[in-house]
């Protein structure tokens, strides 16, 4: 296994100490968490016998133009993974990719074509870790499926609440979950899963005479 020193990466800010596990500096707070909900335990577990961080790839070499040195075009993987069956993974964890991030992509897929490539996003309501197509399409389809609250919505809302998370909430009133914490918060309900108290109670009977 590769040995992990100290070591500052590209476009870090000062504030370092979120960002920073097994004394490695990371770009992002996510890919922190990537390193260490996912690959360590990976690590552990002996499916990933070697990886590395921050590889560097070259999408474009340098050339002349002009008579003046034009730099390359680099990029650098959040992490290069080698499983234990010999399968080579790059990843990259995105929140939301820019549009620098989306042409570096291409232009990847356009020179390293047999890498398995992957971007890697965390989104709670769809699971966890996931791909960042997965996320980007269940997203849009949640974004379809919304509509505005009905009065059966809201009774519905009053019923499931003490009994279903917010996630089964979500799911089977077909909100997202920030409707789903924004009705709550107009009904006085507390946003996480738990009882209603009598003073809630009071409230949403209050809600309904006034609405």
């Amino acid at each position: 296994m590769e040995s992990i020193v100290n070591r500052t990466k590209f476009n870090v800010d000062k504030n370092t100490i979120k960002r920073t596990y097994n004394g490695v500096i990371f770009d992002s707070v996510l890919e922190m968490r990537y390193y260490k909900e996912v690959l360590l335990p990976l690590v552990k577990s002996g499916d990933v016998v070697k990886y590395e961080l921050q590889k560097p790839y070259e999408l474009q070499p340098k050339f002349i133009h002009n008579n003046k040195n034009i730099q390359p075009i680099k990029y650098v993987a959040d992490f290069f993974i080698i499983y234990k069956d010999g399968h080579e993974e790059v990843i990259d964890t995105k929140g939301c990719p820019d549009s620098v991030a989306i042409l570096k992509r291409k232009l990847f897929w356009y020179h390293y074509p047999t890498v398995d490539y992957k971007w890697i996003c965390y989104s709670k309501i769809d699971g966890g870790w996931c791909e960042y197509e997965y996320v980007k399409k269940q997203r849009a389809e949640r974004k379809t499926k919304t509509r505005p609250w009905t009065k059966k919505d809201k009774m519905n809302l009053i019923k499931l609440y003490p009994y279903k998370t917010n996630k089964e909430l979500c799911e089977i009133l077909e909100k997202t979950d920030g409707q789903l914490r924004g009705m709550k918060s107009n009904l006085g309900l507390n946003q996480k899963f738990k009882p209603l108290t009598i003073k809630e109670k009071e409230e949403i009977e209050k809600f309904y005479k006034n609405n």
